[in-house]
């Protein structure tokens, strides 16, 4: 029954009954639903009022949304977090008056259908008090939700489909997305501690001046994204798929990409920092002034893609094959490059300092105005490709091939290049101080040590 407890005085007619809430048999407080206190008496009784914290509750309490129910019962309607606190029943006699109190704790929201909400700083009330609180929406719709001056705990959403949602000024912990589509979600000035997201679609999202930490991110797709001054820390991404994003300002610190695929991307003034990028996919990716530093390329496919006035420091590539795109004036210092493949590819104003070649190969492909200085290589191809203006400066190469390609105005200086061969290959080498050890050629023109 409803009745947890009951006050039995000596001497009195006169009984009231603790109240319980009969909306919630969880305890789970639902938002913007109604919780219904009985109030129940014994005996003579002359009157009964509520009380909230100590304060009389009037019929129709005025901005409250607490209105009495038939005589004596209370009815809370629209629970909010400020709602929440200590109701007393009292009822009077006309010897003595007897109360039973009962205290409604906002501990989360637990949402069944949600529209046009806006929740301006309404739940961190309790959080400066030391009473943390948080969000959890499980099973439902929400259109129209915006959270703006907004901190937290947590907010959990679980199987949700999310339309115009708003996230402005927010500080979270933790922020846990699970089985969400989000059509126009907008994230503006919001900080994450630390989540997950799995098994979430958005489209035509937003994400500016925001920072995210610690997320774990597993099955995600996001079309059609907006982030501009982001970033992100420590965040590990699994079967990832974006497509039509647009980034201006982005930074990855200690980020983990396995599985991804990005598609018709542009990225404008994108830092990677210690950064690892596997078994992953990008296709007609436009960045500028991309800089990397020790980020790692392992099993990685780039097609179409342009790069362009970027930097790569301490940066690995394993695996990889670059096809049908540009490389124009990057930077590259420590670069190692492992079983790495140009194919149709076009690069322009390049320069390699303390590089590491093992079995790079340029396949039909066209390399100009390239600076090399410092550079180790073992099995060096360049085949069916274009390479003008070359200048290889204090480095050593082994198993060099060039075969059926235009080499113009090769300068090789202070360096040595054993195993040289070039077939089929029309050659303007300028050799200064070096030592060519051996090799056979053809077709070699303006050769001058």
């Amino acid at each position: 029954a409803a009745v947890l407890e009951a006050i039995m005085i000596a001497n009195s007619s006169l009984n009231v009954f603790k109240p319980f809430p009969s909306c919630c048999p969880t305890w789970k407080q639902i938002f913007n639903s109604s919780i219904y206190l009985p109030c129940w008496a014994k005996g003579v009784v002359e009157s009964q009022a509520w009380y909230k914290d100590g304060n009389l509750l009037r019929r129709k309490e005025p901005g409250f949304g607490v209105r009495y129910f038939g005589h004596t019962d209370l009815l809370i309607r629209g629970f909010r977090p400020s709602n929440a606190g200590k109701y007393t029943c009292v009822a009077y006699s006309h010897c003595k008056n007897e109360s039973m109190s009962i205290r409604i704790r906002f501990k989360g929201m637990y949402v069944k259908s949600v529209s046009n909400l806006s929740c301006l700083a309404s739940v961190s009330h309790q959080r400066a008090s030391g009473k943390h609180s948080g969000l959890r929406f499980s099973d439902t719709t929400l259109r129209n939700v915006s959270f703006t001056d907004f901190s937290s705990p947590y907010i959990e959403m679980r199987n949700i489909v999310a339309m115009n949602l708003v996230l402005r000024n927010v500080a979270l912990n933790r922020f846990v997305l699970s089985n969400v589509t989000a059509l126009n979600i907008s994230l503006t000035n919001v900080t994450v501690e630390q989540g997950m997201y799995e098994n979430v679609t958005f489209l035509d999202d937003s994400l500016v001046d925001s920072r995210l930490s610690g997320l774990f991110i597993k099955n995600f797709v996001s079309m059609g994204s907006r982030r501009i001054n982001v970033t992100w820390n420590n965040v590990t991404v699994r079967n990832g798929f974006i497509a039509r994003s647009i980034s201006v300002n982005e930074t990855f610190k200690g980020a983990y990409f396995r599985t991804y695929t990005s598609v018709n991307c542009t990225q404008l003034n994108t830092t990677c920092i210690e950064t690892k990028f596997v078994n992953g996919t990008s296709f007609n990716v436009t960045s500028r002034n991309l800089t990397l530093i020790k980020v790692t390329f392992a099993n990685h496919t780039s097609e179409r893609d342009k790069i362009q006035s970027s930097s790569f420091t301490d940066t690995h590539f394993t695996l990889t094959t670059l096809k049908n795109g540009t490389l124009d004036s990057v930077d590259h210092f420590n670069t190692t490059l492992t079983c790495t493949s140009f194919r149709n590819f076009h690069l322009s104003d390049i320069t390699w300092t303390g590089a590491t070649f093992s079995d790079v190969r340029f396949e039909n492909s066209s390399i100009s105005h390239v600076t090399i200085f410092g550079l180790f290589s073992n099995h060096f191809r360049l085949e069916n490709s274009t390479a003008d203006s070359w200048t290889v400066t204090d480095s050593v190469m082994y198993d060099v091939l060039m075969d059926r390609s235009d080499v113009r105005r090769f300068n090789v200086e202070q360096s040595t290049l054993f195993e040289c061969v070039v077939n089929g290959t029309w050659v303007s080498l300028r050799v200064m101080k070096s030592a060519i050890c051996s090799g056979s050629a053809t077709k070699l023109s303006s050769l001058a040590t």
